[in-house]
């Protein structure tokens, strides 16, 4: 339907929590609204670092790139102009 999945929340918590390790339940349920409120969503979300030059032609044309760790499959891949605007808002 164009909005995220279980897997693309379930990627951004857990960026949330490999940014601020050590804190808090409550204080991550902030740091979540207030990373991704200012987010670049040019840049996709991955859980680990990418090499240089690599996966940037998958996720180049997607609103909203959420990548899975293990596959590098975009798991936001049906948002579109409509929907990422609901998210962002």
């Amino acid at each position: 339907m164009g909005y995220l999945g279980g897997i693309s929340w379930a990627i951004l918590v857990a960026k949330i929590c490999q940014i601020f390790p050590n804190h808090k339940p409550a204080k991550l349920f902030y740091e979540f609204f207030a990373v991704y409120n200012l987010w670049n969503w040019k840049v996709p979300v991955r859980l680990t670092a990418q090499p240089a030059g690599q996966g940037e032609e998958k996720s180049s044309s997607a609103l909203m790139s959420v990548i899975t760790p293990a596959s590098e499959y975009n798991s936001t891949e049906r948002v579109n102009m409509i929907t990422e605007k609901v998210l962002i808002d």
